[in-house]
């Protein structure tokens, strides 16, 4: 008990003073999505490859954080003590790093590394972080003039960052960061814990970059700093691996990222417990993995404990549960087990709709592929409701008009193969507006649309209709299967 009392509140402490973000299954509203052109295989939710732009913007020369502190009425009196005592020495370091006095902030840091260790042990992960903001500190309070002058840039360029990112201008914050970074090298060593920081900073925005590769290579740098300053299990290392796991997955290595993400969530289970919330987040993560690799009745192991996790913490309703729900359906989509796959999207979406609202991403991404799994489960009538219900939904939200034109041509499939032509021609046409004008008319799923429309000529008997637009089309050709359209 004694171990995790202070968890929380010691965890947010040294985020800005050493450390980089702990895990953030708290951030559990706003589950990342696959874009809704991706093949049906794939996972609708995971971490990749979209960074929190929060976790890319912690200042590497020490910003004072405060992390959340744990419930007051359930501390002991001495728990309570030792609980003030930390607040009161973080509070005083950070203030004395604020005013540039880096050698009053040191003593605070290594008065708390004190009590860290009586609380923890010497070589707990808690009290290297304390241990490492003591470091830093006594580094920076020898700094010459100009290299304070330097430390104050640094700060600014953090704060710039932190701006850029807000207003998505991911390139120019990305320059500034491997400015800095160079800046980190000369005044703390190439070698240096906070060189092993701004790696993961950089790292991080070359994701936003879509520079999967480039990332891959700079949280490589960062693991080889973090092994050499961290213990074996420690919260920067379990988020590392994450990280990594992440851009693997975006660069389409899905083995390298199994193995990366089965560290992390051995890590989190190490620091947490196999029935915690941090826990589920990777587990959740690692299932994507072992889906994109191929192993699926692996991810649907590692989804169904994930679930259940959630499902225990958070209650059935929550969206986290829903989450897990959706993966394991595209999973069963992947192994033809039809009626398990609508059975999962059927208790998801009502979640996410309640959550969310009908016009999300994500509600609109499960409503298309519990149709399909319905339609393959030989529940056309029901697929063929939802998504009438669905168009009819997105018609006056803003910014859905691409998912809206998917819903219509896959509507007008459904119609069409039940002879109901004259409602499948105005969707097909109205979806082949939308995807000309937002991706071409010569895209592939254009050009699906339009054979589509080719077809519902052809059946009622518009043979020069047919014709004419047929020889726009080089692309792709009709399959009669299912719902689905498949290329030359």
């Amino acid at each position: 008990m004694r171990r995790f009392l202070l968890l929380g509140l010691i965890t947010g402490f040294f985020t800005g003073c050493g450390t980089s973000t702990p895990p953030a299954e708290t951030n559990k509203d706003q589950p990342k999505t696959t874009s809704q052109l991706k093949p049906a295989g794939d996972a609708i939710a995971s971490r990749s490859p979209s960074p929190d732009q929060a976790e890319v913007a912690t200042a590497p020369a020490a910003s004072p954080q405060r992390g959340p502190t744990p419930e007051r009425d359930q501390l002991s009196a001495e728990a309570m003590a030792q609980v003030q005592k930390l607040e009161e020495l973080t509070a005083q370091a950070n203030a004395a790093q604020a005013r540039f006095d880096f050698a009053s902030a040191a003593g605070h840091w290594s008065s708390a590394m004190e009590l860290l260790s009586t609380l923890y042990g010497p070589q707990a992960w808690q009290t290297t972080n304390a241990r490492l903001a003591a470091e830093t500190a006594s580094i920076q309070s020898k700094f010459t003039s100009t290299q304070l002058q330097a430390v104050k840039e640094l700060y600014s360029s953090q704060t710039e960052i932190a701006r850029l990112l807000k207003e998505s201008r991911h390139a120019p914050a990305l320059e500034l960061a491997q400015l800095s970074q160079r800046i980190t090298a000369e005044l703390f060593g190439p070698g240096s814990w906070m060189m092993g920081k701004q790696w993961v900073q950089v790292a991080r925005l070359q994701q936003l970059n879509n520079q999967p590769e480039a990332a891959i290579a700079s949280y490589r740098e960062a693991i080889l700093l973090h092994d050499q300053f961290l213990g074996e299990v420690h919260p920067d290392k379990e988020t590392l691996h994450a990280y990594l796991g992440e851009a693997f997955l975006a660069a389409g290595q899905n083995r390298p990222a199994v193995d990366n993400l089965s560290k992390a969530a051995l890590i989190a289970q190490r620091l947490w417990g196999d029935s915690s919330l941090k826990y589920a987040t990777r587990a959740n993560d690692l299932g994507v993995a072992y889906q994109r690799a191929g192993d699926l009745e692996t991810a649907i192991r590692v989804f169904r404990a994930a679930e259940s996790i959630r499902r225990r913490e958070l209650g059935m309703d929550d969206p986290l549960v829903a989450h897990c729900l959706l993966n394991l359906g595209t999973v069963y989509m992947e192994l033809s087990r039809h009626e398990l796959a609508v059975q999962c999207f059927a208790q998801a979406l009502p979640i996410l709709q309640a959550k969310l609202g009908v016009g999300s991403r994500m509600v609109v991404e499960g409503s298309l592929r519990y149709t399909a799994a319905l339609v393959l489960a030989g529940q056309s009538q029901m697929a063929e409701r939802i998504l009438g219900e669905l168009v009819a939904a997105l018609a006056d939200r803003p910014g859905t008009s691409a998912e809206r034109a998917v819903a219509q041509y896959r509507l007008a499939i459904l119609q069409a193969k039940q002879g109901n032509y004259a409602l499948a021609e105005p969707n097909l046409k109205e979806a082949i507006e939308v995807q000309a004008r937002l991706l071409g008319s010569e895209h592939p799923t254009t050009e699906l649309s339009k054979q589509a429309l080719v077809k519902v000529y052809e059946q009622t008997g518009r043979g020069a209709e047919a014709q004419t637009l047929q020889s726009q089309i080089r692309q792709v050709q009709y399959v009669e299967e299912d719902t689905q359209f498949k290329q030359r």
